[in-house]
Parts: structure tokens; sequence; C-alpha cells
């Protein structure tokens, strides 16, 4: 596994280089929405120096873990196939407003005009769910020349609370819309 820099506007970006790809995982797209800020619209990030590692998924929004299906329960659950590998879930936190991002490497053939992006919002009722879910991998995205882009999110309260007094406290009167603003 070797290291892959990118330049962004905020700063450089040290993601993975892998075979035919490279990642870059847990770039903020936003100021961590937390104390002053929980509960108001996004703002932009801050820019860093020197080099960000981008090389592990980030943090997902607070939401309820992943249960095995009860038994004798109808319906589908994914549980065995996505969530029952604790290596595999990513810490929950409100610091959650990350993109991962898989970019085709030099081997696949760069149509006249670049690559064309994907963007994976990850559903979940705006209750559950994150960026980097097993079956969101953008491996085979990019080895077949597209680059894809998955999203972290707020979810439930700290996503979508409606209070008057939070509405009276925003610029245009509004509440209730942080997951997706």
């Amino acid at each position: 596994m070797m290291n892959e820099m990118i330049q962004t506007k905020y700063g450089a970006l040290r993601g993975v280089k892998k075979d035919g790809y490279s990642l870059f995982a847990g770039v903020p797209y936003a100021k961590a929405p937390v104390g002053e800020l929980r509960w108001k619209a996004p703002e932009k990030p801050e820019s860093w120096e020197g080099e960000r590692e981008a090389v592990k998924f980030p943090h997902i929004a607070w939401q309820n873990p992943h249960t095995p299906p009860a038994p004798g329960m109808p319906g589908i659950n994914y549980y065995q196939e996505f969530y029952s590998n604790p290596e595999d879930i990513p810490e929950r936190d409100e610091d959650c407003l990350y993109l991962n991002i898989w970019v085709p490497d030099e081997t696949v053939e760069k149509p006249e005009g670049g690559f064309p992006v994907a963007f994976w919002i990850h559903g979940g009722a705006f209750m559950g769910g994150y960026g980097s879910e097993k079956e969101f991998d953008g491996e085979t995205y990019a080895k077949n020349g597209v680059i894809l882009v998955t999203v972290n999110y707020r979810l439930g309260a700290f996503g979508f609370l409606y209070l008057p007094e939070l509405a009276q406290e925003d610029k245009n009167g509004s509440s209730g819309n942080y997951g997706i603003l």
C-alpha cells in the first residue's frame, strides 16, 4: 500500500494508492457540527497546514447500532452481510461531516473531458447508515473509470430536530433540516 497525494483548496491530502485506484477517506466538507455549531447550518471546513491523512474511514453520525435479527422475525436484515464485524463499523460521533473519494489511477484510460463522478448519499431513513458501508465500496467504480464520492451527514435529532427556538436563532428562520443542508 502506497501513499497518494493531492492538493485541495483547503490543503494537501494523503490518501492510499491501491491496485487500480486511490482512496481518500475522511475528507472534511464542513466544520465539525459540535458545540456552538450543533443545530446550525454547516460551515466551510478550516484549511490545514502540511498534509492531512485521508487513509481511514471517518466517524459516522450518531445512530443506533445495527443488531442481528430477532429469532423468528420476518423481513430482511443485512446484519450478517454488512454489520457483523465490529472492525468494519467506524466510531459514532457528532463530528461526522466527511466525504470518501475513490479515484481511478493512471492505468485507467481517462475519457476526453475527464472521469465522470458518481455521488452516493446513503439511505437509512435519516436515522442510520454511512458512506463507508461495505456495499458502497468504490473500488469497482474507480477501476471502471468513475470517481465515486460517498458522504456522511447528520442523522436523527442532530440532523432533523425542529424547535421553534432554533428557528428564531437562524437567519432564515429555519430549523430541522441540518442533515440535508
